[in-house]
């Protein structure tokens, strides 16, 4: 597997309000970890909801607007990309067919989801001796003969550290349900 191209922004905001309709030549999934606001995609306006992932397809006007504390996750990849992390079993051009998805995650989805987004910054390829190397280790397929670093260090008693979409962090985002 080749270096991924991808960007990935954990952003917390007191309000949040996009200027204007906006696109780009990569796909976004934005995962919101709070629920005020709405997004407006072409000419249609959608609750942003926690909970919810949404796929904004390339070159798809867009906007988000947040009525009071905002915390996102943003990734942005490309077509190519989504090609090379694609499978024979999981081709993730599938998703590509429709300029924009929403889908309704469960808690445990959620969890799973804020996992590996947490994995890829923690293994993203800034630059550094090594980094790229780091990166395509990660993004092997796990081996389920060999337990990954993540259950390694859950077994030893370390909890992961960072977000968690279920209750691990408890307030930490304001009138949203732990």
């Amino acid at each position: 597997m080749t270096n991924v191209e991808f960007h990935l922004q954990l952003n917390h905001n007191v309000t949040w309000n996009m200027s204007r309709l906006h696109f780009h030549d990569h796909y976004e999934l934005l995962l919101p970890l709070t629920s005020p606001g709405n997004i407006f995609v072409n000419d249609q306006v959608y609750p942003l909801q926690r909970g919810t992932l949404y796929l904004i397809g390339e070159n798809t006007l867009h906007r988000t607007i947040a009525t009071g504390f905002h915390a996102r996750y943003i990734l942005h990849i490309g077509r190519k990309a989504l090609a090379e992390l694609s499978t024979p079993q999981t081709d993730l051009t599938q998703l590509t067919h429709d300029s924009f998805r929403r889908a309704a995650l469960s808690t445990d989805e959620m969890t799973e989801i804020i996992e590996l987004f947490q994995a890829l910054e923690r293994n993203k390829n800034d630059g550094s001796f090594g980094s790229d190397i780091h990166q395509t280790i990660a993004a092997q397929p796990a081996d389920p003969r060999r337990p990954c670093p993540q259950r390694l260090h859950r077994r030893r008693g370390h909890p992961q550290q960072g977000l968690s979409a279920g209750g691990a962090h408890p307030g930490l985002y304001p009138g949203q349900p732990g």
